[in-house]
């Protein structure tokens, strides 16, 4: 009886151990070791609770092959006029036909700021029919008796195409490339606007006038060229 009474206590304890076991494992977080009291029952999470501002799908799509609107922010006013040249230079002016009522004014500006700030100076005036055609007889001019400075003048108005942006952006590349190859100060004075009221306010009008805004800046080149000169003679043993 004594033995019987043996086997049938084992089968108790066991269900009381097994008892025990799943009271454990509920109050311990799944994964985690009971014996080690130290270590925090939760992970930390990383994730924010808010979503990113700058996730992909909530980003506005940009068109960047139209050109941004065009603002008065930039050159509220003219530079201020540099110093009187005293020697004797050369400036070469080459100015489109096209819009001609703003191309002249431009023209009629810029060669009246020269004369005040450099009277000595010559200037040869060429024409050509439009923007376009400018680079072009600049690099005939620079490839000859190289003036002193070149002015390039014009005023194109935006339509309802990209023409206009096509136009003046491989103008204004190309004087660029020319002014740094023949060393030969290049003045970029080729407007490019959205309509007459623009046009007018910088060929015609006295406050952003981009005809005495060229004068000016090319009178400022004018000089630092000649103190370039004076102060770092050109090596003529020396080949570019």
């Amino acid at each position: 009886m004594r033995g019987r009474g043996d086997l049938l206590v084992a089968p108790r304890r066991l269900a009381r151990s097994a008892a025990s076991m799943r009271r454990i494992r509920r109050r311990t977080p799944e994964g985690s070791n009971p014996a080690r009291s130290n270590r925090p029952r939760h992970t930390p999470r990383l994730e924010s609770r808010h979503a990113p501002s700058w996730r992909l799908e909530s980003a506005t799509p940009v068109d960047i092959s139209t050109p941004p609107p065009h603002t008065d922010r930039m050159s509220p006013a003219l530079p201020p006029k540099p110093r009187t040249i005293g020697p004797r230079a050369r400036i070469g002016i080459v100015a489109a036909k096209y819009n001609e009522q703003f191309a002249d004014a431009l023209v009629d500006n810029a060669v009246e700021e020269i004369g005040e700030l450099m009277p000595s100076t010559r200037i040869d005036l060429i024409r050509v029919p439009g923007a376009f055609e400018i680079p072009v007889a600049v690099s005939t001019i620079l490839t000859r008796e190289a003036p002193s400075c070149v002015i390039a003048l014009g005023c194109v108005i935006r339509g309802s195409t990209s023409h206009a942006d096509l136009i003046t952006r491989s103008v204004t590349d190309a004087l660029q490339q020319l002014a740094v190859e023949h060393c030969v100060p290049v003045i970029n004075e080729v407007l490019l606007v959205d309509d007459e009221k623009q046009a007018y306010a910088r060929c015609i009008g006295s406050k952003l006038n981009r005809g005495r805004e060229a004068a000016r800046a090319a009178a400022a080149m004018i000089d630092v060229f000649q103190e370039l000169n004076r102060t770092m003679p050109v090596d003529p043993n020396r080949s570019r």
